[in-house]
């Protein structure tokens, strides 16, 4: 899933990685503090670990009203943290790879 009618045509220059198990009701917290950033070439992809929330539904959501690139990579079976990293560090298309933990939220200069 990529909100593609606000995606910029040249890749962005940072990825910001956020691997999820079952925590659909802190995405918002990261998504607005992504919003919030004074630096705006980054896109988000985000790993859903084979939640059983509806982590699906949320990212869907969030990505449709972002101004970024959002992409969600979906396991629908649990693969382990390790396997999701590997998965979204593949996925990602910025030269530089921040991690944000599903739980965190960035201050507005962080990227």
């Amino acid at each position: 899933m990529s909100n593609s009618h606000t995606m910029p045509e040249r890749a962005p220059r940072i990825s910001v990685l956020t691997p999820t198990w079952n925590r659909a009701q802190y995405l918002s917290r990261v998504y607005d503090s992504l919003c919030a950033q004074s630096y705006k070439e980054f896109e988000w992809v985000v790993g859903n670990d084979g939640s059983s929330d509806n982590t699906v539904d949320v990212v869907s959501r969030l990505g449709e009203k972002a101004s970024f690139r959002v992409t969600l990579i979906n396991a629908s079976v649990r693969i382990g943290k390790a396997s999701m990293d590997n998965l979204l560090v593949k996925a990602a298309k910025g030269e530089l790879v921040v991690w944000c933990d599903s739980d965190d939220k960035l201050k507005p200069e962080a990227l």
